[in-house]
């Protein structure tokens, strides 16, 4: 080893014992500090109150400020201990702090008293609210005697003009129908247990209710839940849930956000209907049933997508279609869409066949739809108050337009049918009762150009509300009046308080005019 080779070495090891000394000397002068020269931390475990701040800095054998009490529904704070075990308190006045500590909340259950109860077997039942229905913030009782109280009756809240927030202890697993039904005051609501089972319309028209806490395990939320809370917006439907039942959620006209659990398998018919504060859907990949109209009126949206992985359902040009089989062939139909919707930039190998019941129903903010040449049936309310859409074509494939397809699409300037190309068969075509149904206002003029191989007009499929000009709708036929009469099927019986007015249609070929009642 050359002589430099070692000075280097002996220099490096003469540094790793400096560095060696200074951490040592570091360490000696921190563990020998004295107690009153160090500063201390108390910190605080609220058991499942609000979280409080720790205290920093504290100076050697010093009290402390009392902090800010915790806050736990259905309890009342009793104060800080020393121990988990709840057993000696800690004085603010005159306990000092000499280490760190952790200090732990007591709490006493806040029950509300004058329920009438029923006991069945080794538990009780709340029948009765007895003198608690003049109470504003109601607290369950989770014992009655010696028992659990396990149950509450249907309706037993229902209507209560006094009630405003109330929880429910963790004892309680099942609650009854409408429980809380139509109470016009109530803001809050907070189940402490895990699975807790409802009953159906439990919230139902609750309309100052904002903000719940379901039970943790519950796998279903019933029919018409919480239908027309119109307030609701604190709500998240827990990870359990596989199935949202009709009309659960309907005209909860606030609720801006929701995250579908990955678990859930059914949505049911109008679940989501007029939730107009919605921004974004997205539905799970687990999902096998979609009812109509379930997210009819959530005009709000702007992104509506599914996630990859589904067999009977796909997300794209922010449409949800649904996958099914007609005579082995696949078909796909447009079961729900927003106004950012558009249906031809769908892959052209699912070609779109339908447009099923109230895809865009209420879709207030959609001004055009370009529908693919492709679609066979336009479903029943489809475009039912799309009250911003001004012009529809109607391609030459279509062969049926359902009920009240466009109906209260008061802004229709013009709907045009296509005729077939060259060398492509006309398919007779089926316009259903009502379905342009109170078009006409005094603002606007529409003009429907029915082509010669319309083969069927239902019942008020042009009616107008009488105190606009029916000079505002005009009707052409590509055909003759003798043509009109003998292809075209209208209706014989109708409602004669209704539909009892003529409706001038002016046939192109020839220039005649004809009178046809049961229309309007």
């Amino acid at each position: 080893m050359t002589k430099k080779k070692r000075n280097i070495i002996i220099i490096s090891v003469v540094a790793a014992v400096c560095v060696a000394a200074l951490v040592l000397t570091l360490v000696l002068v921190l563990t020998l500090k004295k107690p009153q020269d160090r500063t201390y931390t108390v910190t605080f475990n609220s058991n499942g109150g609000t979280v409080v701040a720790a205290v920093t800095d504290i100076p050697y054998d010093t009290t402390i400020a009392e902090p800010a009490a915790p806050v736990r529904e259905g309890y009342v704070f009793e104060g800080w201990f020393k121990e988990s075990s709840l057993e000696n308190a800690w004085k603010f006045d005159t306990d000092t702090v000499k280490k760190d500590v952790t200090l732990y909340a007591k709490w006493r259950y806040n029950a509300t008293d004058g329920f009438e109860f029923k006991i069945v077997g080794s538990s009780a039942i709340i029948v009765g609210i007895g003198t608690a229905g003049e109470v504003k913030n109601v607290v369950i009782p989770s014992i009655y005697g010696n028992l659990p109280v396990t149950s509450i009756a249907d309706g037993l809240f229902r209507g209560n003009g006094a009630v405003e927030t109330v929880y429910i202890p963790e004892s309680v697993t099942s609650v009854g129908n409408n429980l809380f039904r139509a109470c016009p005051n109530l803001v809050s609501v907070t189940f402490a247990g895990k699975s807790t089972a409802l009953g159906s319309t439990v919230f139902y028209d609750c309309q100052k209710l904002v903000r719940v806490t379901l039970p943790k395990n519950i796998t279903m939320i019933t029919a018409e839940t919480f239908y027309n809370c119109l307030s609701l917006k604190e709500f998240k439907i827990p990870s359990s849930v596989t199935e949202i039942q009709k009309s659960a959620f309907q005209f909860c006209a606030a609720l801006t956000e929701f995250a579908l659990p990955d678990k859930l398998t059914t949505i049911g018919e109008q679940a989501f209907a007029g939730c107009s504060a919605l921004t974004a859907v997205n539905i799970p990949s687990a999902v096998t049933s979609i009812g109509e109209l379930a997210f009819s009126g959530c005009y709000g949206v702007e992104s509506m997508t599914m996630s990859p992985g589904n067999t009977k359902y796909f997300g794209e040009g922010n449409c949800i279609v649904e996958i099914s089989s007609q005579d082995g062939t696949p078909k796909f139909t447009v079961i729900a869409g927003c106004k950012n919707s558009n249906m031809t930039s769908i892959s052209s190998s699912t070609p779109i066949s339908a447009i099923g019941v109230g895809a865009f129903s209420a879709c207030r903010y959609l001004t055009n739809i370009s529908i693919p040449s492709t679609v066979t049936s336009i479903g029943d309310y489809a475009f039912q108050a799309c009250d911003r859409l001004q012009n529809v074509t109607i391609p030459a494939s279509v062969k049926t337009i359902g009920e009240m397809a466009f109906a209260k699409c008061n802004r229709l300037q013009y709907v045009r049918f296509l005729s077939a190309e060259n060398g492509q068969d006309e398919v007779p075509l089926e316009i259903g009762k009502e379905a342009f149904y109170d078009c006409i206002t005094s603002q606007t003029e529409l003009s429907i150009s029915l082509p010669k191989r319309l083969a069927k007009l239902g019942e008020g499929a042009f009616w107008w509300n009488p105190i606009y000009d029916e000079e505002n709708l005009r009707v052409s036929y590509a055909g003759s009046q003798t043509e009109f009469s003998q292809s075209v099927k209208t209706p014989v019986d109708y409602d004669t308080n209704r539909y009892k007015r003529p409706t001038l249609i002016w046939c192109t070929d020839g220039n005649d005019n004809i009178d046809v009642f049961g229309l309007a």
